[in-house]
Formats: C-alpha cells, structure tokens, sequence
C-alpha cells in the first residue's frame, strides 16, 4: 500500500517551478537574439547604403567623363559638317534634301 506524503506535492510544484524558469529563460534568450540580430540588420543597412553611395559617387564621376569626350566629339563633329557647308553649299543642301526625303519615306511607309 502506498501512502501519499506531503513530499510529493512540493516535487510537482517545484517541476512546475523549473519548467516556468525554463521558459522564462527561453523568453529572454529569445528577446537577446531578437535584439542582437536587429542591431545586425541595422549594421548592414548601414554599410550597404554607404557602398551604394560610394558606387552612385563613381557611376556618376564616369559618367561625367564619358559625357565630356562625348561633348568634345560633337563639337569636333560639327566643326567639320560647318567647314563643309560652307565649302560646297550646293553639295551639302542636295544632301540634306536626299537624307531628309529617304527618313520621310521611312516615317511615312511606318504608318501604313
């Protein structure tokens, strides 16, 4: 025969005492992981923006240069086209006429 000791309701109480510390202890490890991996996130953003950044300062420093030979050549180009004009006016309005005929024969045989 077994006999019920006042012991055994303390054992229950204090499993159940262990079990709420456990999860109390997994809460707050949670919320440190939770907290950790926030300020990780934060950190990357951080330095991903400054690479952005740095990389948008480098795009736009070449496409300043590429804009300025880019310039230059135009201004090379019309130079030249000017000093023809003005050697063979004749020759060069026949050519305008031909180029300007041929794109309205294209623009126009796109619409039908």
């Amino acid at each position: 025969m077994s006999v019920e000791t006042p012991s055994m309701p303390a054992a229950k109480s204090s499993r159940a005492r262990k079990t709420a510390n456990g999860v109390a202890d997994a809460a707050d490890t949670a919320a440190d992981a939770a907290l950790n991996a926030e300020s990780r996130i934060a950190a990357a953003a951080k330095q991903a923006e400054a690479v952005i950044r740095e990389s948008l300062e480098t795009f736009r420093a070449q496409t300043r240069a590429y804009a300025d030979t880019a310039a230059e050549k135009f201004e090379s180009a019309q130079k030249v086209v000017v000093e023809r004009v003005r050697e063979k006016p004749v020759e060069s309005t026949l050519i305008a006429f031909g180029a300007g005929l041929v794109l309205g024969v294209l623009i126009a045989g796109r619409r039908n």
